[in-house]
């Protein structure tokens, strides 16, 4: 055999390996697309979320004070629902890893791994 009958006959396996190799990259292109569109689509609606459930705080917070200003001083209410609102907020501080991160992830590993 000479070299030029090597070549020919390696030819057509080499072009093959690499539009193997080109669909590979295009999969993995993809793939990473529609993950990172999951992804950044679940961030936006977890922020979208996180901005309603504030304001909805806000409001019930002044609705709170309200109520409560009826049956004893301003200041008093006002001291009960940002004291209120500090539990809530130490209680989410210290369950933080069962509230966030672990679901978190969860949400990531099934996300990239799945």
């Amino acid at each position: 055999m000479t070299k030029n009958d090597n070549e020919n006959s390696l030819r057509p396996l080499w072009l093959l390996c690499r539009r193997l190799f080109e669909l590979k990259v295009e999969s993995a292109k993809l793939l990473t697309t529609e993950k990172l569109t999951i992804f950044l689509g679940a961030f936006a609606l977890a922020m979208i979320a996180m901005f309603a459930l504030v304001l909805i705080l806000v409001f019930l917070s002044l609705a709170l004070t309200e109520f409560l200003s009826q049956f004893m001083p301003k200041y008093g209410a006002m001291l009960i629902v940002s004291g209120a609102l500090s539990v809530i907020f130490v209680l989410i501080c210290l369950l933080r890893r069962v509230l966030i991160l672990n679901p978190l992830a969860r949400f990531l590993s099934r996300l990239f791994f799945n």
